[in-house]
């Protein structure tokens, strides 16, 4: 008799650890959801960010067509920061600070054409010289990174 007794313990023990762990799987598995929603409105918002969204509009609209050596001292700020916001978003991705199934979303979206259209007119920013010992495209490592990505899933014919 006691020994079922242990045995009955034993079965119960074992059901409420397995639901313990269920339970926190759950839990875990919504705040995984919570944190890429949280990533996309965090990148959402940083992306749309008034000055980024004007320094893109400059980029798409004059200085794809505009030979480097005329673009003004403004330009080329507002193509720095295109650059750098490129750059950042690529180091949130290429760390997986934000998960794959969102880097995906991201690459197939608008914004994958987005990345491979300012690197593509950024070419003469990111071939000129951003610090003494490197060009844009060694200083930007995560932006070149970025647009490799992009390019790949685009390659493959996923999000055009």
């Amino acid at each position: 008799m006691m020994a079922n007794l242990g045995n009955v313990v034993n079965i119960t023990a074992n059901i409420a650890t397995s639901a313990a762990v269920l339970i926190l799987l759950y839990q875990i598995r919504g705040e995984s959801r919570e944190r890429s929603l949280s990533s996309f409105l965090y990148i959402h918002d940083f992306l749309c960010a008034d000055e980024l969204l004007l320094a893109r509009n400059e980029v798409r609209t004059k200085l794809y067509r505009l030979p480097y050596e005329f673009w003004s001292d403004d330009q080329k700020e507002m193509a720095n920061k295109v650059c750098v916001s490129y750059d950042q978003l690529g180091t949130l991705f290429r760390l997986r600070i934000v998960n794959k199934k969102f880097q995906r979303a991201i690459f197939d979206s608008p914004w994958g054409q987005s990345i491979l259209d300012q690197f593509q007119a950024l070419a003469p920013h990111l071939d000129s010289s951003q610090t003494p010992t490197q060009t844009g495209r060694e200083y930007f490592r995560d932006f070149n990174w970025l647009y490799e990505q992009s390019a790949k899933r685009r390659q493959h014919g996923i999000g055009s």
